[in-house]
């Protein structure tokens, strides 16, 4: 089976104070790269951060997430990528956490990736003071979704949610998923 090519997903952020939680989001087709830019705010109603599990604020920012127009399948496989997608509204897709199961860690997991086992943050969201749009505030004020959005998937009109850093588009339906594990 082919692997996918995967191009860098290029996120530029700017923080400020956040005002206002407006969503502005736009989406451009420049040539053979198409870029989803956005202010960082939700469409939809976010959790309260800082929380008692997490203390990061929310803060508005500019991002913008660029990605091949037309993708195409490559020879190898890129891993390890943090930002394995962007959403239609302009938000990142981050399954894993920056931590690593560690044995010896507080409780379980460190910032020693000797393991080559990524924290993924579903496993306990609570612990992460997730939202009930499955996302949250990391240390820069970043809101991003670690697993998919009722509300996102909701104003969706078919199951597409996103783009992949290879221009592969992301798609979640649920009532007819299929493990691809192996």
């Amino acid at each position: 089976m082919p692997a996918l090519r995967v191009a860098t997903i290029f996120m530029i952020a700017t923080s400020s104070a956040a005002v206002a939680h407006e969503n502005v989001t736009h989406t451009e087709v420049n040539g053979d790269v198409t870029c989803i830019s956005s202010n960082g705010a939700p469409d939809h109603d976010m959790g309260t951060f800082p929380n008692r599990a997490n203390p990061n604020a929310f803060r508005i920012q500019d991002l913008t997430f660029c990605f091949p127009t037309a993708p195409s399948m490559a020879d190898t496989v890129t891993r390890d990528l943090m930002t394995v997608g962007v959403s239609v509204t302009g938000f990142p897709i981050r399954p894993y956490t920056a931590g690593y199961y560690d044995p010896d860690g507080r409780r379980g997991f460190s910032q020693d990736p000797s393991s080559g086992w990524r924290q993924q943050a579903m496993h306990n969201p609570r612990s992460l003071g997730m939202d009930d749009q499955n996302a949250h505030v990391d240390r820069s004020g970043l809101y991003h979704y670690h697993s998919v959005s009722s509300d996102l998937l909701a104003s969706q009109n078919g199951t597409l949610i996103g783009y992949a850093p290879d221009g592969f588009e992301i798609k979640y339906s649920p009532s007819t998923a299929t493990s691809s594990w192996q």
